[in-house]
């Protein structure tokens, strides 16, 4: 008996690095052939959570996401040249992205193989085959009830894996990019400083105050890439974002801003570069950025790497939990 694959996935709202990931994961998976879908479910980040409150904030992030919907197609047909319509079409959404499927309930097969992020606690689906896939640093590996023993852990990077729990250093990386919403359309002089923080925003090291726009969560992808267009450096205080590279693309300057007593091997494995990216506001390193932009430019292309590494992955998948379902002709 051959078992679905079921990306479990608490938002399609958010559009972040963790939330792009997965959907790509299940891109690709579609692409190749395989039955994969994203579950659109509930959030519980653990047992003692109240979840009647998450039932409601899943249920309002539906309800939102429609409405959404429902005034941008409303407001383009009444104000078709309007710019304030601008807020209700973005793209940054992962239901822009070609290929996903959705399921929106939660029911499942109890041997399906459900994929879980790093940051999910526990097993809130019950399913038999579990697989964590560690998009950040594992938090609960001390943590009792956050895992089974027979979970199947992967890491999206050697930096992230733990050895305890993947000793066998399954690593699955697969890379989403959008090229009609990140580009650079501003080659006139720039200056100035614009600043990301994103899952930096624990550092020591802040400063009390910045000295230009910070991209937070109320801003949208569109707000970004406007804000990456408008200035020269992009000061970055998250050293695991994708967002770095995105900010070269928007042929802003990006900056690692390091933490103290830290330097990029800390950062990067071996096999690691960073094309187009200053570790550090050295000149030295300015100029490494700049010189290495065209780099960073055309390794954005991740169409043939995504199905070398998704191939790998089925490879474990079934080796481990069995065949994996092929999508129905009727249902692609």
């Amino acid at each position: 008996m051959s078992s679905r694959i079921k990306i479990y996935i608490p938002t399609i709202i958010a559009y972040c690095g963790g939330t792009v990931a997965l959907a790509c994961l299940c891109q690709t998976l579609r692409s190749m052939g395989y039955e994969a879908r994203l579950l659109l479910v509930p959030y519980f980040p653990c047992e003692k959570v109240n979840r009647n409150k998450y039932l409601c904030d899943y249920f309002k992030n539906i309800v939102e996401y429609f409405s959404k919907r429902f005034i941008k197609k409303l407001l383009s047909y009444i104000f078709p040249n309007a710019s304030f319509t601008k807020h209700y079409q973005s793209k940054g959404s992962i239901l822009s992205m070609e290929g996903i499927k959705i399921q929106w309930n939660p029911f499942i097969s109890k041997d399906s193989i459900v994929i879980y992020s790093e940051d999910i606690y526990g097993n809130p689906l019950g399913c038999k085959h579990v697989v964590r896939w560690l998009l950040y640093y594992y938090d609960y590996i001390n943590t009792k009830g956050a895992h089974s023993e027979n979970d199947l852990f992967i890491a999206y990077r050697e930096v992230f894996n733990n050895q305890i729990l993947n000793p066998e250093k399954h690593i699955v990386t697969v890379t989403y990019f959008n090229n009609k919403l990140y580009r650079q359309y501003n080659f006139d002089e720039r200056k100035g400083i614009c600043y990301i923080i994103h899952k930096g925003k624990d550092r020591n090291d802040l400063p009390l105050k910045f000295d230009g726009p910070v991209f937070n969560s109320n801003m949208s992808q569109e707000d970004l890439v406007d804000m990456l267009n408008s200035h020269k450096y992009c000061y970055c205080y998250d050293p695991q974002t994708f967002y770095m590279k995105i900010a070269a693309v928007c042929g802003c300057i990006p900056v690692l801003v390091m933490e103290p007593n830290k330097t990029e091997a800390d950062y990067l494995s071996s096999s690691e570069s960073h094309y187009g990216i200053a570790y550090g506001d050295t000149q030295e390193q300015i100029e490494y950025a700049i010189n290495t932009r065209e780099q960073c430019l055309r390794s954005l292309d991740f169409t043939q790497q995504n199905k070398l590494n998704v191939t790998r992955l089925v490879k474990i998948l079934e080796s481990r939990f069995g065949q994996i379902e092929r999508i129905n002709k009727y249902d692609k």
